[in-house]
């Protein structure tokens, strides 16, 4: 639900340009033309923020030289690294404990983090966001375009040889099925100059990227020529353009962004810094159900075969897509095909009053989940764990044969939230009534109020959150950066799992700890509760007031789990 999300879009207006890079094919040097380019336009006085949205392989902290860096937060959100006066940076990267570290998650996962990094990091008004994209087109990809929106192009890297333009096409037909227009194609290693005589050496053929071009009819920005200094440079974390400026492969390069800066959108002038007009954030108010993810289509489309028309506008616009942070209800369910579906429940008077979902699926998938939030919109908890498979099926007229079992996991993921939902109500109807209503009472979020927890023992943070005595929770005002309020609460008895939604069901927003598993931050993320980890061992009201303050200083993250 990206424009249902006020602080989101507000982060976003700030933003003029967005440039996603893109390629179908791994090991083609996109993360280096991604970091060139972030550089190239920092250097010509943009504001540049680089965002690596590659979950599981992020490169851009090596090709930068900032292995090992930190992230800091203050009460404006998560501190970008400044890699230069005119370049910010964030990556998966910088959350690991150390390099050998693997992220192993599936795509509902790597949605939320993704919407962290673009929601909750405080980039500030930028001229261009370039985003480094892992290859292909799964759902690393599909999260940012959806979450980015307009205006944003997408910039193709290939190397020559067939078998890499063969992959690299395909990036192109996603591209056009998100109606995300393409910038031009890249063609990287495309020969090396021999030291000796200087002769072009075509080690991976020559042309296939500008074939490609032509093929699908857009633009051709140039060649870069496969240099060794590239390699070394990568290596030691020193881009090309900033040690090679007179390099044949830099000047190439300098062309390609003059390319792309002549053509920007019309609306977007290219000036740097001095001359641009960054939209400063606005207060949005009220909510557009229908939040689409595909934008700029034409209503004439063809609708493909086996949708109806129904099911084909629910899979191109679904409704109630994307994480809902204030919620009571919630599931995650993995069907045999692989396709993962993700339900938030917000219930008050045992009425669903908002629903949202994930899918890493099809357009089947999407299509379902959307028409699944429709129908339990308004209705009784009751009504909405009876919904079944082939309501939805009726409901959306028609889908392909083999996408209708997509129908049954949004039903399944439904009514497990609602069950999610009764579960979390007889926990708090068992505690004791003071306590109950205490709690029932304090876990209705407000605008402007922030809860934060903090894991005690003996009065001060606790070593590891899992093995503490006590929560301090601390009602906040980002805004005026004041504490409201604190109560503390005893820790349940340990058991794997469980605090995530525990403290997720008492309204808590965020979490502060000095240590935490990998484990444990997937499932505060799956609650939507953001994660401060490396936090000093102080008296947990002075970590929430550095933290207010903006001089919170998070080291590593302790914890072994």
């Amino acid at each position: 639900m990206a424009k249902d999300d006020p602080v989101l879009q507000n982060r976003l207006r700030q933003i003029r340009r967005r440039l996603m890079v893109l390629s179908g094919k791994g090991g083609v040097g996109k993360s280096t033309v991604a970091v060139n380019l972030a550089l190239a336009l920092a250097s010509q006085g943009h504001r540049v923020g680089l965002l690596d949205v590659d979950i599981h392989g992020p490169s851009i902290p090596k090709l930068l030289g900032l292995e090992g860096a930190q992230l800091g937060a203050d009460a404006n959100g998560i501190c970008p690294l400044a890699f230069s006066e005119n370049l910010k940076v964030i990556s998966i990267g910088f959350l690991l404990q150390k390099l050998e570290d693997a992220v192993i998650w599936r795509g509902p996962m790597k949605y939320n983090i993704i919407q962290q990094f673009l929601r909750d990091v405080n980039w500030g008004p930028l001229d261009y966001l370039v985003v480094d994209s892992p290859p292909g087109t799964g759902d690393e990809p599909l999260a940012i375009a959806q979450l980015i929106g307009q205006p944003a192009r997408a910039l193709i890297v290939t190397t020559p040889q067939a078998l890499a333009v063969a992959d690299v096409r395909r990036s192109i037909t996603f591209c056009r099925q998100l109606a995300l227009p393409v910038a031009g194609v890249v063609e990287n290693m495309s020969g090396l100059n021999c030291p000796h005589c200087g002769q072009p050496i075509p080690l991976f053929s020559s042309g296939g990227g500008q074939r490609l071009a032509e093929e699908m009819q857009v633009p051709f920005l140039g060649r870069i020529p496969f240099e060794p200094q590239i390699v070394a440079g990568g290596d030691c974390g020193r881009p090309f353009v900033l040690d090679l400026a007179e390099s044949q492969s830099a000047k190439v390069f300098a062309e390609i962004v003059r390319q792309i800066a002549v053509a920007e959108p019309e609306g977007s002038p290219a000036g740097p810094t001095g001359q641009s007009s960054v939209e400063e954030p606005v207060a949005v108010h009220g909510s557009d159900s229908t939040n689409p993810v595909v934008e700029g289509r034409g209503e004439g489309d063809a609708v493909p075969h086996g949708f109806s028309p129904v099911a084909f506008e629910h899979a191109r616009h679904p409704a109630n897509l994307g994480a809902l942070e204030d919620f009571n209800g919630h599931a995650c369910i993995t069907g045999p095909c692989g396709d993962t579906m993700e339900f938030w429940l917000r219930v008050r008077d045992e009425q669903v009053q908002a629903v949202s979902f994930v899918t890493n699926g099809c357009m089947a998938s999407h299509a379902a989940g959307s028409m699944t939030t429709r129908l339990a919109e308004g209705q009784t908890i009751t009504a909405a764990r009876q919904l079944t498979q082939q309501r939805v099926l009726d409901a959306l007229g028609e889908l392909p044969a083999d996408g209708q079992h997509c129908a049954l996991l949004a039903a399944n993921t439904l009514r497990a939230a609602c069950e999610d939902y009764l579960n979390r109500k007889a926990h708090l109807s068992a505690a004791p009534s003071t306590q109950a209503t205490d709690e029932i009472n304090t876990s209705v979020k407000t605008s402007n109020i922030m809860r934060i927890a903090i894991p005690v023992t003996n009065g001060q943070l606790s070593p590891h959150f899992g093995h503490c005595e006590r929560f301090a929770l601390f009602d906040v005002d980002p805004q005026t950066r004041a504490i409201k309020q604190r109560q503390e609460l005893e820790a349940p008895p340990h058991q794997p799992g469980l605090l995530p939604g525990w403290l997720a069901a008492r309204g808590v927003q965020m979490v502060i700890v000095g240590g935490i598993g990998h484990r444990a931050v997937e499932l505060f993320a799956q609650q939507g509760v953001r994660v401060l980890a490396g936090a000093p061992t102080e008296a947990a009201e002075a970590i929430v007031s550095a933290y207010l303050g903006g001089t919170l200083q998070l080291g590593q993250n302790v914890c072994d789990h």
